[in-house]
């Protein structure tokens, strides 16, 4: 079997299963009068899995290298990859292996310090199931080694978890109802709504991936009752996918250079989230959803900014396409500067949407950056003849003064007060409370 053509294949595949099932949901919810995506939340969504699928390409040798490395040293069972019995078993145990990582990640604080990037979103919709953690994976591989020494061969484990996560895009939206004599077994969206919750009852519930069966058996279930309340307890309040990805680090090592003893210092990493050194407080103070005032974290932008900010989206979605399907034959070094390239894509638009001034100078800079590399990239593949470049060079150069021109005309939305709604929810939320 040609595992990367296999690989390649799901990719293909789950592109337009994706974003065909998202245009239907905007469609549907439309339809029903029902504002469940932001474009700014989306974007941000789609950025942080953007920089998931980029150190992906690097992380994924080591991490396929090391369960190779586990299989290869020792296992029990010669397991053919032409039994169609030993397919269906690794699927049920590659599920029951993600029941447990995912269940850790929720328990354990370095994990959640990684996994918390999936559930930063206050909103819920298909898009959230792209927004997933760059670091998650680099731990969570070890969960599936019991498989390793069962004797399943990596490529069954690589393509049995790659079908898994494609079942679960789908549950992650609140345009389908509950479905009946299914809850039994499967995980559904209302079973994942639950689970994507801040509301104290549905915290650390329903953590299936494809079969609901594990939390019914080892009592992390919970029936969908009211509506949830979206998001974490502490909010993210950044459209930073960077940040995103850092802020839980951050609070770790702050409490743990808080903490008095050394024992403490150590198990801030291993303990569950709501854990405190003795004598620390929580800081900043954590959200409390029975508050009322509470509004969803937003920017408001200008539709000359937001115009930009999602053509500038676009074309980073564009490079990010052209390196996973050329990473095969791009040498480590080019590989390496795309992804530096995507990095700066990525912290320019959260910037952006944020109204913050530093990212409007950095486009001054990126855009000639991104001209003169895509410039690069064009000749460096053979993809115009010699007579052509200087056309697309000339080509590439006038779409960049567009932009560079574009983006000085919106330098007035940066000088303006920034006025974020959730800024205000503890103070109105308290009053409230009391």
């Amino acid at each position: 079997m040609d595992v990367e053509k296999v690989a390649a294949l799901l990719i293909l595949l789950a592109i337009p299963y994706f974003y065909g099932l998202i245009g239907l949901e905007i469609l549907y919810a439309k339809w029903k009068g029902r504002k469940v995506y932001r474009l700014n939340d989306s974007i941000t969504d789609i950025n942080m899995g953007i920089l998931d699928r980029t150190l992906d390409i690097f992380a994924k040798v080591a991490v396929i290298g090391a369960y190779i490395l586990c299989y290869e040293s020792f296992h029990f069972l010669e397991i053919g990859l032409n039994s169609p019995v030993a397919w269906i078993v690794a699927f049920v145990l590659v599920d029951f292996c993600f029941y447990w990582s995912h269940r850790m990640c929720h328990t354990i604080n370095f994990l959640w310090a990684c996994h918390v990037v999936h559930h930063s979103s206050e909103e819920m919709n298909l898009t959230v199931a792209l927004r997933q953690s760059a670091t998650e994976s680099l731990f969570t591989w070890t969960f599936y080694l019991p498989l390793a020494f069962i004797g399943f061969p990596w490529p069954m484990w690589v393509i049995c978890y790659q079908i898994n996560l494609l079942y679960q895009f789908w549950v992650h939206t609140q345009m389908v109802g509950k479905l009946g004599p299914v809850e039994w077994i499967m995980n559904t969206p209302s079973h994942h709504r639950v689970h994507h919750g801040a509301d104290e009852k549905y915290i650390d519930k329903n953590h299936a991936g494809v079969f609901i069966i594990w939390d019914r058996m080892f009592g992390t279930f919970q029936e969908e009752e009211e509506d949830p309340t979206y998001g974490i307890v502490t909010p993210l309040r950044s459209w930073n996918p960077v940040w995103g990805h850092l802020h839980y680090w951050v609070r770790l090592f702050n409490l743990s250079r808080s903490a008095k003893r050394l024992k403490e210092k150590v198990l801030v990493w291993v303990k569950s989230p709501p854990w405190l050194p003795e004598g620390v407080e929580p800081t900043p103070p954590e959200r409390t959803v029975r508050y009322p005032a509470y509004q969803k974290f937003d920017i408001p932008i200008g539709k000359g900014l937001t115009a930009y900010t999602f053509l500038q989206f676009l074309s980073l979605m564009g490079l990010v396409s052209a390196l996973m399907f050329t990473e095969q034959t791009l040498p480590f070094g080019e590989k390496l500067f795309a992804a530096a390239m995507i990095l700066w894509a990525l912290l320019s638009v959260g910037g952006l949407l944020e109204r913050k001034r530093w990212a409007l100078i950095s486009e001054f800079f990126r855009v000639p950056a991104m001209i003169l590399f895509l410039s690069a990239g064009t000749i460096r593949m053979g993809l115009v003849s010699s007579a052509t470049i200087p056309m697309g060079v000339a080509f590439f150069l006038t779409v960049g003064l567009l932009f560079f021109g574009w983006a000085i005309s919106l330098r007035r939305e940066f000088s303006e007060p920034l006025l974020d709604p959730s800024s205000i929810e503890v103070t109105e939320a308290e009053n409230l409370a009391k």
